[in-house]
């Protein structure tokens, strides 16, 4: 297998929980192309690799309770393909570094797709400008426990069933999944 981090996840997310693009690149890519595929987490176009953490990324979420170290809680909007969605975060301040990082990844005819339904934003499918070879990185998950069950933002869930021409992946929205993200994410809260 060929992993390659896709521009889309290079913009959004570096610098991830203080670790910047070169970094990451130099420190995981060679070591997350050795691990394998979860396989219990293949569906279809999307693939997971978790791999142990090797810079100083943060987890990525945290129970709303324990956010009690005097972090605001901030909300914005983010756009992508002009579809904008309200989101909800705190700053990273005085967390540790998580132990492993989960890549969420999408087969190239995925990438090709999606770039092709959002040809003003296509070179967010590609990676360093050139066509994606077997399997791009799209989201990071840092996280302390390599087998915690973390749905994506209900948001996000609702983008993919607009469509690709709105940014999503065009996956029709599972009722269950999304009641059961949404209680999730009623007590979890997303670190930046």
């Amino acid at each position: 297998m060929r992993i390659q981090l896709t521009n889309f996840v290079e913009d959004t997310l570096f610098p991830f929980g203080g670790v910047h693009q070169d970094e990451f690149i130099e420190q995981h890519l060679t070591e997350i192309n050795r691990c394998t595929w979860d396989a219990a987490e293949d569906k279809g176009f999307t693939r997971f690799v978790t791999c142990p953490n090797l810079t100083d990324a943060v987890p990525s979420f945290v129970r709303i309770e324990d956010t009690g170290i005097g972090c605001p809680v901030i909300t914005g909007y983010s756009e992508r393909s002009g579809l904008q969605v309200l989101q909800r975060w705190v700053e990273a301040l005085n967390v540790t570094p998580a132990k492993y990082l989960k890549l969420i990844c999408y087969t190239a005819e995925q990438l090709k797709k999606e770039r092709a339904a959002n040809p003003d934003e296509g070179d967010q499918y590609l990676c360093m400008n050139e066509e994606v070879q077997e399997w791009g990185v799209v989201h990071i998950i840092a996280l302390d426990d390599p087998k915690q069950e973390v749905p994506m933002h209900p948001e996000t869930m609702l983008r993919n069933a607009a469509g690709m021409e709105h940014g999503g992946n065009g996956l029709p929205l599972d009722r269950a999944e999304y009641d059961s993200a949404v209680e999730f994410w009623s007590q979890h809260i997303s670190v930046r």
